[in-house]
């Protein structure tokens, strides 16, 4: 407003000595922007409370990202701030999954051959933070999912922006409708012709009818559609065996809630789920993806492994009076076990859903 006032109205306001942004406004976007593959490594998303949560600090303190951050620096910086050997294995499963594709008897995507696909890419070697390739593959379907996020929060940050800067607006234009142009000083038409540039940017950027998950949809998906890429055809197989992966992860971070002196832990990593649902969309294969029925084929081996452990219990009954007393315990944390992978499973796949609202 002081440059606009300097050099358009060609007013010298005095210095007020304020800062140039809100003290507490946090990270900057523009800083994030810079350095947007560190932070999509670096934090961890949540979809439903919308923000991001730092994954490991130096410090005592995360640093945590919302659309509150966003909307304070849309308000310091402007709108314009918006607009700036597998493949063998693949091939196997995709015979697999042709041939029994039309059979009546087929329901779903097999769970064990998921742990099969598993072990096999064990086999090919592990990191030197000891991952396998899967657990890496995981972290880029991550990151991928934190970039579509933080997309998504800054949609939502401008919005906010935006909504404190509407309450003057409707008096301000009522105003503007009832002056008469022709008895206008020049100076005064050309703010005004400034001023409604300014709302036309912000109802074009950020109103209902533009939808940045298909123009990033649009933006990328030539690149991963490119003949070069071919092997992403079957895509969709590999999808059993990455979420299986990430379930494993979850359950295993999840119990390092109990664990003290722990430097490196995520309590939510929904950027997973966004990242799988946005490359199975850009790739087409969300329908041959729902085709697998890896949910019913999970639901199933939960269900089994349950049934299993409350037989094990009626067998002994029968055979004994005396119930021994560490099969109870043996079976107490089996079932505890399946819980929580039920758990995680029931999680991924109401987020998976939701994922899927934003590319429609």
């Amino acid at each position: 407003m002081r440059y606009f006032a300097n050099k358009v109205l060609l007013l010298s306001p005095i210095n007020d000595h304020l800062p140039n942004q809100i003290i507490d406004q946090g990270i900057d976007v523009l800083q994030i922007m810079r350095n947007i593959n560190t932070f999509a490594s670096s934090f961890s998303y949540n979809m439903n409370l919308q923000l991001f949560v730092e994954i490991q600090s130096n410090g005592k303190h995360l640093d945590i990202i919302s659309t509150r951050h966003v909307a304070n620096s849309v308000q310091t910086h402007g709108t314009g701030i918006i607009n700036t050997t597998i493949k063998s294995r693949l091939l196997k499963e995709l015979r697999f999954h042709l041939a029994k594709k039309h059979d009546r008897k087929h329901e779903s995507y097999p769970y064990e051959r998921a742990e099969n696909f598993l072990k096999k890419i064990k086999k090919l070697g592990v990191s030197i933070n000891g991952e396998t390739y899967m657990d890496l593959f995981r972290k880029v379907i991550t990151q991928v999912g934190n970039a579509v996020g933080y997309v998504r929060l800054l949609q939502a940050g401008s919005k906010n922006a935006n909504y404190r800067s509407r309450s003057y607006m409707s008096k301000f234009e009522n105003i503007l409708n009832s002056v008469d142009s022709r008895r206008m000083h020049k100076v005064t038409e050309n703010s005004i012709g400034e001023y409604e540039k300014g709302v036309g940017h912000m109802k074009e950027c950020y109103s209902d009818s533009t939808n940045y998950f298909k123009l990033l949809l649009l933006g990328f998906k030539p690149f991963l559609c490119n003949p070069n890429n071919h092997h992403l055809k079957t895509f969709y197989l590999i999808t059993p065996a990455v979420i299986t992966n990430y379930i494993d992860y979850r359950v295993k971070e999840k119990l390092k809630v109990h664990k003290k002196d722990q430097t490196n832990f995520s309590v939510f990593e929904d950027g997973f789920a966004i990242g799988l649902i946005y490359i199975l969309c850009m790739l087409n294969q969300l329908g041959d993806f729902h085709e697998l029925g890896w949910s019913q084929s999970t639901a199933k081996q939960l269900n089994a492994e349950r049934s299993k452990v409350t037989g094990i219990v009626k067998r002994q009954k029968e055979t004994s009076e005396q119930v021994d007393e560490k099969l109870l315990q043996t079976v107490a944390i089996t079932e505890r076990h399946v819980n929580a992978y039920e758990h995680e499973y029931n999680l991924l796949y109401a987020t998976l859903s939701s994922a899927e609202i934003f590319f429609q």
